[in-house]
């Protein structure tokens, strides 16, 4: 039986930032909960059990420093992430990770992952709504995936040792991996995938892109790892 989605409560004044984090958390097989305000946060978080706690350090009403001590007082201990787009960043000493704004994919990836928080590596509710509710065509849809990585794996390879890098192939391998991760429901990898995506269209972030597809290339290792334990 698939573990119960992550919980998340984001605190983001913003409402682009907000949809956006939304959007690519909810992506990730995350359950994101939003508040615009330090009060609506509080009252969530009171009346909730959250994983984790993604909060913004300047608000109309106060910051997210000051909600996590009043958090932190009265004994939630879920692990915390600021954001901020202000130095007042590194003052956050309170809080587990920190990034600043604005926020890229794949750092955001990272962090959670270090707090623990790490995307489920199969989103069954996606991939069964993916396959109009049919449980068998979701699993062989997810089968076939599987059986495909391998090649698509030597390929991702071979265009990253490249030199240079071939990013235009690189480019078109992830967007067809990304669009059967999300078919089938590898919450996990498709994160990976629009992480590394995110930063090859940065001709500034080659070392990071490297990472990216290191990282990528770890988790399609434990999908196919987890694919021949099961044989």
């Amino acid at each position: 039986m698939q573990a119960p989605a992550l919980r998340l409560l984001l605190l983001e004044d913003d409402p682009t930032g907000a949809e956006w984090l939304r959007h690519l958390l909810g992506g990730w097989g995350y359950a994101v909960v939003h508040a615009s305000d330090c009060r609506q946060a509080l009252a969530l978080a009171e009346a909730g059990d959250f994983d984790g706690l993604l909060l913004d350090q300047r608000l109309p009403d106060g910051s997210g420093a000051t909600l996590l001590a009043t958090l932190r007082a009265r004994g939630l201990r879920a692990p915390a992430l600021a954001l901020s787009a202000d130095e007042e960043i590194v003052a956050a000493k309170d809080f587990d990770a920190r990034l600043r704004k604005p926020i890229a994919a794949d750092a955001l990836l990272c962090s959670l992952r270090a707090l623990g928080l790490a995307p489920p590596v199969w989103d069954a509710q996606r991939a069964l709504a993916a396959a109009n509710g049919h449980a068998g065509i979701a699993g062989s849809l997810r089968k076939l995936m599987l059986s495909e990585l391998p090649g698509q794996r030597a390929a991702l390879r071979n265009a990253a040792s490249a030199q240079p890098m071939d990013v235009a192939t690189l480019d078109a391998l992830l967007h067809t991996l990304l669009g059967a991760a999300r078919l089938t429901g590898a919450a996990a990898l498709a994160a990976q995938v629009e992480c590394a995506r995110s930063l090859l269209a940065d001709p500034h972030a080659s070392a990071h892109s490297r990472a990216a597809l290191e990282r990528l290339d770890a988790e399609i290792e434990r999908l196919l790892g987890e694919a021949r334990a099961a044989v």
